[in-house]
């Protein structure tokens, strides 16, 4: 993988991997995952960088969170970093994030 910059990170909708070529059985799983977090209240979507390394996160953003999704440096450096290895060890980069208030 080249070198990238962990935080320069593309957020999309889970319906782009359909266009990327995965294969069936592939698609299978991620369809089954993001099923599995919706129903549990998730936000499934696609984190890509400019290297290739992609992975689909589902976010719990608690009941204050209205569509909106921001993530920052921090999160999206540790995500890249799970992603890669993933990837690497060949498993499907299915990856969770929850939201944590803290007072």
């Amino acid at each position: 993988m080249m070198k990238t910059n962990p935080t320069n990170t593309g957020i999309y909708a889970f319906h782009v991997l359909r266009q990327i070529g995965l294969s069936a059985g592939s698609m299978r799983k991620l369809d089954r995952y993001r099923h599995r977090q919706e129903k549990l209240g998730a936000t499934v979507m696609v984190l890509s960088w400019p290297d290739g390394t992609w992975c689909v996160l589902a976010f719990y953003a608690g009941p204050l969170a209205v569509g909106i999704v921001a993530l920052d440096d921090y999160h999206k450096r540790g995500l890249y970093e799970d992603a890669c290895m993933m990837i690497r060890d060949n498993y499907l980069p299915m990856l969770t994030l929850r939201h944590a208030a803290y007072h």
